[in-house]
């Protein structure tokens, strides 16, 4: 059954609707378009440093359109979607593709240091969580009760 409409939690979701609504809301340029297209392209075959510099990138290029932070996740759905490296491939020059690409590469650069930085980091992090939250030895030598004594508050009959 094909329902024109889906309920979730409230709200109504037409499914008519054309796939770049927010596109056309925040009313991006091609050019823009083309970079972000071609950044979604890059981000498939980066590791993960790579791939959180080009995030950087995008909120990056979208900040002068003010894209509210609810609608980032959906506009990032429509532009993987919308396969706009292809789309504006032949409305640039070949000029203007290499300088966007250079662009990307210059804002998008991982040095070996970085890298080294992050698995540094990360290192210390697991190490310091392995260290507290790993069961010590708990010597009871130094408690005063001996096994199968119970505990009674003083002042109170039967230990109540």
């Amino acid at each position: 059954m094909c329902y024109n409409f889906v309920y979730y939690i409230g709200v109504k979701f037409n499914l008519d609707k054309p796939v770049n609504n927010l596109i056309k809301k925040y009313n991006i340029s091609e050019i823009d378009l083309y970079k972000l297209g071609l950044i979604e392209s890059k981000k498939k075959s980066s590791d993960w440093v790579k791939k959180e510099k080009l995030k950087a990138l995008i909120l990056k290029i979208l900040k002068p359109y003010k894209v509210k932070f609810m609608d980032l996740g959906r506009l990032g759905t429509e532009i993987k979607n919308g396969n706009f490296e292809a789309k504006f491939s032949d409305k640039f020059s070949k000029e203007e593709k290499i300088e966007i690409e250079k662009m990307i590469e210059e804002n998008s650069y991982v040095s070996k240091g970085d890298k080294k930085k992050w698995v540094i980091a990360s290192l210390i992090f697991f190490g310091i969580c392995f260290y507290l939250f790993i069961p010590k030895n708990n010597d009871n030598s130094e408690s005063n009760f001996e096994p199968g004594q119970t505990f009674s508050f003083a002042g109170y009959p039967n230990g109540c």
